[in-house]
């Protein structure tokens, strides 16, 4: 048969093992409950300082979309004002070529 001391040995041996086991894995659990809370901390930190950032980068979209919005209005009121010139332009050459007509 089996001798009892080495049964007694191997179970003590297996008993170690899984108290070793065991022991890493609470370490590893305490260890990640650390590193998840430092990851909060530095998640929290993180969104304080873009915080302004994301406020200045709306406020620049809103600015840059209204800067469009005018330059186009601008140049529409350009257009009008080159079409009204435009036909200035030619009243007054006909306006000038009657004035040459009675002068000579």
């Amino acid at each position: 048969m089996v001798n009892q001391d080495l049964l007694t040995v191997f179970v003590a041996l297996t008993a170690v093992a899984v108290l070793l086991q065991t022991g890493i894995l609470i370490g590893m659990y305490v260890l990640t409950n650390k590193i998840s809370s430092q990851l909060d901390r530095a998640t929290e930190h993180a969104r304080s300082l873009l915080g302004p950032a994301v406020s200045l980068t709306e406020q620049l979209q809103s600015v840059t979309a209204r800067m469009a919005e005018h330059g186009l209005s601008t140049q529409v009121k350009l257009r009008q004002l080159e079409r009204t010139l435009d036909e200035n332009e030619i009243a007054w050459h006909e306006k000038l070529n009657e004035w040459g007509k009675r002068t000579a």
